[in-house]
């Protein structure tokens, strides 16, 4: 049997990946946050992974993101039987393929009056997050595992080759040496970064906007509040009416 063959098929939409594992605070300074696998156990790459994010002076918070990130990784490693020191592009790509179709247990809600996933307030017009991954957490997801790899590349530890797909062909970071008065050029996303859609402008209603000019305690805060409200609409009018977006953009 042609092992490579199978692994190229493999079916993600019914593929189980059981919540094993957890992300708990640590004492030590120098480690805020730590992976777990489902025995308890310290996941040793990640943690040495999280002290280097956070010598690079990243926050406590960006520490915490990027443990979970990497137990979604590490959960779904167990699931396909995979380790992590041997991922090939072909794991990762099943990874993103799992996180566009799966559910997100972020998203369950305890009320039973609870609005649906992905509907709009009727009153601001704002959307409700959706049951799934959003694409912003799954290109979030991909950025950390790119560094995560790339980390152990430079210390002699996992894969030799990264199998997360760079950003741009020659491997270098986009707009690098960027002169601020020349255009942007128009590039590719990269290799499983998915697309993101420019929001569109929400008008609030007059009784939101009432509501929140009257709970305001004091004169300065209104003034406050007033300045920002004109300003907020003068550039909304300043705004062209027709936005082109590139499709090929990040």
């Amino acid at each position: 049997m042609d092992h490579a063959a199978v692994t190229n098929e493999r079916e993600v939409t019914g593929l189980v990946v059981t919540r094993v594992g957890s992300v708990e605070a640590t004492s030590a300074a120098t480690l805020p946050w730590a992976v777990l696998d489902g025995a308890g156990r310290t996941i040793t790459p990640a943690s040495e992974f999280l002290r280097e994010v956070l010598a690079c002076g990243n926050t406590l918070a960006s520490c915490r993101s990027y443990a979970f990130d990497l137990l979604r990784w590490f959960r779904f490693l167990a699931a396909v039987d995979v380790e992590w020191g041997r991922a090939k592009r072909v794991a990762v790509r099943d990874f993103v393929l799992w996180l566009r179709t799966c559910h997100n247990p972020a998203r369950d809600r305890c009320r039973p009056d609870a609005p649906a996933p992905g509907t709009l307030n009727a009153r601001t017009g704002k959307p409700y997050l959706r049951s799934g991954y959003a694409p912003a957490t799954i290109n979030h997801v991909v950025s950390v595992l790119a560094a995560f790899y790339d980390h152990h590349l430079q210390t002699g530890q996992g894969s030799v080759v990264s199998p997360v797909p760079p950003l741009s062909r020659d491997g270098r970071r986009l707009q690098a040496h960027h002169n601020p008065l020349e255009p942007f050029r128009l590039r590719r996303r990269g290799a499983y970064r998915q697309k993101q859609v420019d929001r569109e402008h929400r008008a609030v209603p007059d009784d939101v906007v009432e509501d929140l000019f009257n709970s305001l305690s004091c004169h300065r805060d209104r003034a406050l509040f007033s300045m920002f409200l004109s300003d907020s609409l003068h550039q909304e009018a300043s705004l062209p009416s027709v936005r082109v977006s590139d499709p090929l953009s990040t």
